[in-house]
């Protein structure tokens, strides 16, 4: 029985230490992200490797933009303006957080519109 008790005591310390470094970890974890640095940057769209997929709702189909492009309204995507990811090996724009200067709005939100609109500040167009 002594053994037992001992065994059980042993086998609560392991679980109360595990729970606690998740807990922990967790935590670490979310005030990291809620001091994440976003960053707006200019996407250039580079759509898909098969033209008939083009899709500027896919965050996949943009690359860092090297320069900000003059872009008339038209109706081919051509550049966003967009928060980045944060990822430094796989930087996309995060569509999913409030569109630069339209906080109301989600990127992706903007980028509906300017589909619907030839353009906006958001997704510029060309032809």
């Amino acid at each position: 029985m002594n053994k037992f008790i001992k065994k059980s005591i042993a086998v609560a310390g392991a679980v109360a230490l595990a729970l606690t470094a998740t807990v922990g970890f967790s935590a670490f974890k979310h005030v990291e992200e809620e001091n994440k640095v976003i960053t707006n940057e200019h996407w250039d769209f580079i759509g898909a490797a098969n033209p008939a997929d083009n899709d500027p709702t896919d965050a996949s189909q943009y690359a860092l933009a090297t320069s900000v492009e003059a872009c008339d309204v038209g109706t081919e995507a051509c550049q966003l303006y967009a928060p980045s990811n944060g990822s430094p090996t796989n930087p996309q724009p995060d569509l999913s957080q409030p569109a630069p200067n339209f906080s109301s709005q989600t990127v992706a939100q903007r980028i509906a519109n300017a589909l619907d609109n030839n353009g906006n500040e958001t997704l510029t167009m060309k032809d």
